[in-house]
């Protein structure tokens, strides 16, 4: 099924809007974007539902197309996923999206960079010999959140009480818009997490 856009309109439209996340996360970002959903409005609850999936990355597009057949034309995809995985296939599904007109939300190199943005910090990571590019984020992270775990259900409500959401989206969004016309493999330290969470949070402006 080739997937179509869905297009904004200046009034307010009640079709039920079927937000499909198909991660490579196990826990963290599915944790991270249940709480997301529950501090929404719930005038914009009522209108949006989110769906998670998990898969391996070269899974990511047979598993995003197998599930919105089921909602045609009401499902908006997308694949989430970091950039510290097999770079060969990270770009097969790049390539893909397009065909497909699926959305990706990535971070280079891990989630917890999109994380580390709530506290004002949009460090740059590159891999070295003595410590992943991930790890080093995560190291970051933990300065901020000190018993930070993967699998922690609380992630999002510790990041909007000790952080700040619009920070992180205005952060997010200046880092990523610095990277002009490159592979998001090389957009070293940026996410563009933040079109996801201001889509959902405003599906209808």
């Amino acid at each position: 099924m080739v997937y179509k856009p869905f297009r904004k309109s200046a009034t307010r439209n009640t079709k039920q809007i079927h937000y499909l996340i198909v991660t490579t996360g196990k826990e963290t970002e599915i944790n991270y974007f249940k709480a997301f959903y529950e501090s929404l409005d719930e005038n914009i609850k009522k209108y949006i539902t989110i769906d998670y999936e998990i898969c391996p990355i070269n899974k990511l597009i047979k598993k995003a197309s197998e599930k919105a057949s089921q909602y045609p034309n009401t499902y908006r995809v997308w694949l989430v996923f970091d950039t510290d995985k097999d770079t060969k296939i990270i770009r097969e599904v790049v390539n893909d999206t397009h065909v497909y007109g699926y959305n990706i939300a990535f971070s280079n190199p891990c989630i917890e960079l999109w994380f580390l943005a709530y506290f004002g910090k949009s460090p740059t990571y590159k891999n070295n010999p003595n410590l992943t590019a991930s790890k080093k984020c995560i190291n970051d992270l933990k300065k901020y959140i000190s018993e930070y775990e993967k699998n922690d259900k609380k992630i999002y409500e510790i990041l909007t009480t000790e952080g700040s959401e619009i920070k992180a989206i205005n952060i997010a969004r200046k880092k990523h818009s610095s990277y002009k016309n490159i592979h998001i493999l090389e957009m070293y330290g940026a996410t563009n997490m933040y079109k996801l969470i201001e889509e959902i949070r405003k599906p209808y402006t």
